[in-house]
């Protein structure tokens, strides 16, 4: 019986970021970012299977979580992953202050229609 490679470790590694709440392709949007520095967004959406649209959404919402940076000085914004211990820190962070609001929706009283 022969063994079946599978994708390189490190994208096995940040595969396994699903498990804390990220989609498959934002876990691999993630990978790409950490194994090919500095893509322009139409390659990085091409390898990715997505839209270029899909693909700004995508990286819009890891910035959010706290994975990646933006620039913008002159020309396209650029995207930069934040090293993996730190974007975990960002994403708790992130998860904390996403539970903190709903707990204060939650002790609002209901309006009355």
């Amino acid at each position: 019986m022969t063994k079946r490679r599978g994708a390189p470790k490190v994208a096995n590694d940040f595969m396994s970021l699903t498990k804390i709440g990220l989609t498959k392709t934002q876990a691999r949007c993630y990978s790409l970012l950490n194994s090919h520095n500095g893509l322009s967004t139409r390659t990085m959406a091409t390898q990715l299977g997505v839209s270029r649209t899909t693909l700004y959404l995508l990286l819009k919402d890891l910035q959010q979580k706290g994975f990646v940076t933006s620039h913008q000085i002159i020309g396209p914004v650029t995207y930069q992953l934040i090293p993996l211990p730190q974007a975990l820190v960002n994403y708790a962070a992130y998860q904390r202050a996403q539970v903190q609001d709903l707990l204060v929706k939650q002790s609002k009283p209901a309006l009355s229609s």
